[in-house]
């Protein structure tokens, strides 16, 4: 009788808890015509950006609004993120750029 009782209770419990557990937004498959990010829940990514010719792997780690890639060779890129609906805007400051220092990258979550 306690089995029937606390089976139940202990089902419901843990139901109310891993629904409290927060899920990566960003985490997915971002893309526009040229470029492709994969963020994974584990905090890794593959970046292929097709327009320059590169792909890029690390990890990444976020901090409020900035979003920090860690490239395997040892380098950080710095950018500020924003995610309205299923649409990431990725802010990257280019300092090499005196005319558009502010590169805009605007990509959707396809899967």
């Amino acid at each position: 009788m306690k089995v029937a009782f606390f089976l139940p209770l202990a089902l419901i419990f843990a139901a109310v808890f891993s629904g409290c557990m927060e899920a990566n937004p960003l985490a997915g498959k971002w893309s526009d015509n040229e470029n492709t990010i994969t963020l994974t829940a584990e905090k890794t990514f593959v970046a292929n950006f097709a327009s320059e010719g590169v792909t890029r792997d690390g990890s990444y780690s976020v901090s409020n609004n900035v979003l920090i890639f860690n490239y395997n060779d040892g380098q950080t890129l710095l950018t500020e993120w924003d995610l309205r609906g299923s649409m990431l805007y990725i802010y990257v400051q280019d300092e090499n750029d005196l005319q558009n220092p502010l590169k805009t990258l605007v990509l959707y979550k396809v899967g």
